[in-house]
Formats: structure tokens, sequence, C-alpha cells
């Protein structure tokens, strides 16, 4: 349709215009959209997700713990003491039990939050209703209270072991008295 001068009619330009604006959003989301969501689904549909996601925090847990017990070893050196091979045994004991402790703890936590973190990528993913929206915000505050009290509890296991090593400092200190009286 035309109006005498040959432009064409109002609502053909429009639709003209729509179909290019469309088409451009579609070019978008093939280029730069669809790879990403292409990547994450394929991670989240991986079997091994939660497994993964556990064991590298399980090495990031007994990597914490082997720093700790360097800044113990390293704390009595400093003051040099010299720890019987009991207070040693006990102390060796003491930092095994955190150790355990921990990476337990980080496996267990690490596993429902990758998990949950799945579940929602892939409801995102999928499309969801506003009822699984507010399950997703939910979800992602549990992780971050879960990340929160997994720190919390990395620094009790780090006072625990600098705790036993004031212990340490205190009974050298304690039989060094007891050597100069």
């Amino acid at each position: 349709m035309s109006f005498g001068g040959g432009a064409p009619a109002p609502d053909t330009r429009a639709r003209d215009i729509l179909n290019q604006i469309t088409t451009d959003q579609r070019a978008l989301y093939d280029t730069m959209y669809k790879p990403t969501q292409d990547r994450l689904q394929a991670r989240f549909n991986n079997p091994n997700y939660e497994n993964n996601m556990a064991n590298k925090a399980l090495g990031y847990s007994n990597q914490a713990a082997l720093n700790s017990a360097g800044i113990s070893q390293r704390t009595q050196q400093r003051f040099g003491l010299r720890p019987t091979a009991r207070q040693q045994t006990a102390l060796n004991t003491s930092q095994a039990l955190a150790k355990s402790t921990a990476g337990i703890d980080a496996l267990n936590t690490t596993r429902q939050g990758a998990y949950g973190l799945k579940t929602a990528g892939l409801n995102v993913l999928t499309g969801f209703n506003a009822q699984q929206a507010a399950g997703l915000l939910a979800n992602a505050g549990a992780m971050a209270r879960l990340e929160s009290q997994r720190n919390a509890q990395n620094q009790q296991i780090a006072a625990q072991d600098q705790a036993g090593t004031m212990q340490a400092i205190g009974t050298g200190a304690g039989l060094a008295a007891a050597f100069l009286a």
C-alpha cells in the first residue's frame, strides 16, 4: 500500500522496523547469550558437578589446615619451644581432629550448596515462575549463610591451634621457671 508519493504505508514501515529489531535481538542472543547458556547448562547437567565442587572445597580445607599447622610450628620455634613427644602428639592429634572435622564440613556443606545452585541454575536456564524465583533467592541466602559458617569454623580452627600453641608456650615457660627456681 502506498499513499500517492510511493512511500510505504505507515503500518508496513512500523512492521519493517519491528522485524529489524527482532532480527537484531535474535542475533545478539545467538552470539552473546546462547553460548553462555549452553556452557552453564553443560556444567549443571554434568553428573559429577556436586562432587567436583566438594573435592575443591576439601582441597581448600586441607590447605587451610596445613597453613594453620605451619603457623603453629613457626610460632613455637619463634618462642624457642621444644615440646616433649607427649605434647607434640597431643598437638598433632588436636590438629588432625580439627582438619578432619573441617574437611567433612566442607564436603557436606559444598555438596548441599552445589546441589541447590545446580537446581536453581537449571531453573533459571529453563525458565521459572515467581514462586521458584523466591526459592532461588532463599537458596542464595542459605548459600551465603553456609559460606559464612564455614569461614567462622575455619577461624575457630585457627584459634584452637593458636590456643594449643599458647598452651605449649605456657607449659614451656612454667618448666623454665621451675628449672630456674
